[in-house]
């Protein structure tokens, strides 16, 4: 989903790449894009096989940036790499693709969880979090206990309307059986 890796064309994120800073308006990376796209369009010159890679790289960056989540997502996500040095190589030096990072190809979704620990919060912050989440997880049962009953209430009522109209339709049956047995 999310590509983090060293872009070729020699920057090392994608807020380099569309010549922005981290903190720029959803307006600023759009605006970034369009100047970008039209410099590094393919057809521009078509002889040129290297804007083509460039383009992708560029809309690769938008698509990821221009939307809050992917971004918050991409943020938090190079920002952890950040602080994960190799032996071997700086973070922003390794190729990184997140369909790479090991061989559970389910990592992908438990990386997301490595950025937003309760650990991240202060104390008072984490405290009043975890009050909020036992109050929205008390919100949510008292949701379901009380919509179980309802159902069960309305159930009842059903049934107890629907014996009602059986028990008027056998009534009325029986009558006409008795009618038609005393004529006959």
């Amino acid at each position: 989903y999310l590509c983090l890796f060293s872009l070729r064309s020699g920057h090392s994120n994608y807020y380099d790449l569309l010549g922005i800073k981290q903190d720029a308006t959803m307006e600023e990376i759009k605006q970034a894009f369009f100047t970008k796209s039209k410099k590094l369009h393919p057809d521009r010159d078509p002889n040129n096989p290297n804007l083509h890679s460039q383009f992708i790289q560029l809309n690769e960056a938008y698509r990821v940036l221009s939307k809050e989540g992917s971004r918050r997502l991409y943020d938090s996500q190079w920002a952890w790499h950040a602080t994960r040095p190799t032996a071997e190589h700086s973070p922003i030096s390794v190729p990184l693709s997140l369909s790479s990072w090991g061989p559970d190809k389910n990592t992908r979704y438990w990386e997301q969880f490595h950025t937003h620990r309760a650990e991240a919060f202060s104390g008072a912050q984490a405290k009043q979090r975890q009050h909020w989440n036992r109050q929205l997880f008390g919100y949510c049962l008292l949701l379901m206990l009380g919509s179980m009953a309802v159902h069960y209430v309305a159930f009842r009522k059903l049934e107890e309307i629907h014996k009602r109209f059986m028990d008027n339709k056998d009534e009325l049956i029986t009558s006409i059986y008795n009618e038609s047995k005393e004529r006959a």
